[in-house]
């Protein structure tokens, strides 16, 4: 696995969606392939974003049929949309002022019109709600305080009512907020939830097999992970510890990594440059962690089917070395050695099928460079 020079991070996802300007992209030399067979991928391509891209978030902003990216532009105080061409390109489109500092994104169709909304989660600390309409526009329609500058958003039908809610991390007062959503794209005030110190990850997934959407929480100061479970109305219970991981967690990712019918967990733990795996058991029991090597300092990740055998593989955004880290996914929830992409300084990666050829792409932001880094698929 290439090292790389160390960098320092700066500041330390009711339907779900996950003129004209050229298409800019500069090529680079192939990245390695996996020898064991798992996912390759062809040369990188850079798109230009605004400065100091953070988040990212990718879906069908305009309902054309082609994957388009947005990035949370902190240093621009703005918002980039990226449209995709359906054939893996993508050309910066728009930039939506967002006041407060964006940091973070998430997508979903908030007033059921068909168009992908976005939420961003800003420095202030505030979440915008921007409203989706033709041809790549977006219009600010509202903003809420939260406790915590760029929160970790996940969002979902918590309540099971037909209208997405948002789970917010606040990461100073040991909790995470749900805000409950309602008509035309408003959220109602926030349920505080408590769990473990310093949570800077959260993600919504059924994770006791009864349908409705739980949270899974990445607690940095406790090193640990912890589950909220739903009730189906929106109602959690209190925390439960999963498992301690150490190494001072920043995200999680939920999938079926060992091919049962129960959930599985995956952390990326920043100081232990790991990703800890907990295979998951009957009622949202998880087994011990299994802890898989990345380049240094995972900040970010995303499990996909990447090479198309069943399997979920991790990507793993780890701005400590200037590389994604591919952990390619095996029968019974483990994982082949990792293989390092280029990716300058990515804070955070996503996979979709950007060329519509069937299998998942990887795109992730560059911080220093204000570009993206898209990795195709090849395998």
């Amino acid at each position: 696995m290439r090292r790389g020079p160390a960098r320092r991070t700066p500041g330390t996802g009711r339907r779900l969606t996950g003129g004209a300007l050229a298409c800019a992209a500069v090529l680079a030399t192939a990245a390695p392939a996996d020898a064991a067979g798992g996912p390759r991928f062809g040369a990188p391509a850079w798109v230009p974003t605004g400065r100091g891209p953070h988040g990212l978030v990718a879906a069908d902003f305009n309902q054309d049929g082609a994957v388009d990216v947005a990035t949370a532009d902190s240093v621009g105080g703005a918002v980039s949309v990226l449209a995709g061409d359906g054939h893996g390109g993508l050309y910066r489109r728009a930039a939506v002022r967002v006041a407060g500092g964006p940091r973070r994104l998430a997508a979903a169709d908030l007033d059921a019109d068909g168009d992908p909304d976005l939420l961003v989660a800003n420095q202030t600390p505030t979440v915008t709600v921007l409203r989706g309409g033709p041809g790549h526009t977006f219009t600010p329609a509202g903003t809420y305080r939260v406790g915590t500058a760029g929160a970790v958003l996940a969002v979902g039908d918590l309540s099971g009512d037909g209208d997405p809610d948002l789970a917010v991390t606040e990461e100073e007062a040991d909790r995470v907020a749900v805000w409950h959503g309602g008509p035309g794209a408003t959220f109602a005030a926030a349920d505080p939830l408590r769990v473990g110190r310093a949570p800077r990850g959260v993600a919504a997934a059924d994770l006791d097999g009864d349908a409705d959407l739980d949270l899974a929480v990445a607690e940095s100061a406790s090193g640990a992970v912890s589950v909220l479970l739903n009730d189906g109305a929106g109602r959690f219970a209190a925390r439960v510890a999963a498992a301690a991981v150490g190494g001072g967690p920043h995200a999680v990712a939920v999938g079926h990594f060992d091919a049962d019918a129960d959930a599985d967990l995956a952390v990326a733990a920043g100081r232990g440059d790991r990703v800890w795996v907990l295979r998951g058991g009957p009622g949202a029991t998880f087994g011990p962690p299994a802890g898989y090597p990345t380049d240094p300092g995972p900040f970010d990740l995303v499990a996909a089917d990447l090479d198309g055998d069943g399997d979920p593989d991790l990507a793993v955004a780890s701005p400590g070395s200037a590389h994604l880290t591919v952990l390619a996914g095996t029968a019974g929830a483990g994982f082949a050695a990792p293989v390092a992409l280029p990716a300058g300084l990515p804070l955070a990666v996503a996979a979709a099928d950007l060329d519509r050829d069937g299998r998942p792409d990887l795109v992730a932001s560059d911080f220093a460079a204000n570009r993206v880094t898209v990795h195709r698929n090849a395998t």
